[in-house]
């Protein structure tokens, strides 16, 4: 929201607040702007507490998800630096690895079972290994059948 944006709400809101109060008790329209000054810092400082609660509660502190899926999240640096060690953990114990690695959990209550991947630096995931090997393949299959017509006509 830009700072003429939030100036034109800001006074909008306190337009609507001084117009619902009775004329016998109004106070003047810097005072109601004032009180929603102070309510607007209230709401700020809870608003911050909050998303401290939850960092603290999750490890995340943000994240962006684009058009294609991607969920790229912002981690508290104590959830970072456990997550890095765990991933380091996975990649060391499996040093023949070329470029990832997958371990699969196990929830404890027995609810589901996960495979985490966990990709060398610079490194391709198995999708794009696997789309690079698909489009290779789909290449010497029309070499293939290129070859075979041209023995085909020769035939």
């Amino acid at each position: 929201m830009t700072s003429q944006h939030y100036d034109e709400v800001f006074n909008r809101a306190v337009d609507a607040a001084w117009g619902v109060l009775p004329s016998s008790v109004a106070p003047a329209k810097g005072d109601v702007a004032e009180a929603l000054r102070v309510a607007s810092d209230v709401f700020a400082s809870d608003d911050q507490a909050y998303a401290d609660k939850l960092v603290a509660e999750t490890g995340i502190a943000g994240f962006n998800l684009d058009g294609r899926g991607r969920l790229d999240l912002v981690l508290a640096h104590e959830l970072a630096a456990k997550m890095t060690l765990a991933f380091k953990t996975i990649l060391d114990a499996q040093p023949g690895a070329e470029n990832y690695v997958e371990q699969e959990v196990i929830e404890r209550n027995g609810g589901g079972r996960y495979v985490f991947i966990v990709c060398k630096p610079g490194g391709k995931t198995p999708h794009q290994l696997r789309r690079e090997a698909e489009s290779q393949r789909d290449a010497l299959l029309s070499e293939v059948e290129e070859l075979r017509r041209r023995l085909g006509d020769s035939a």
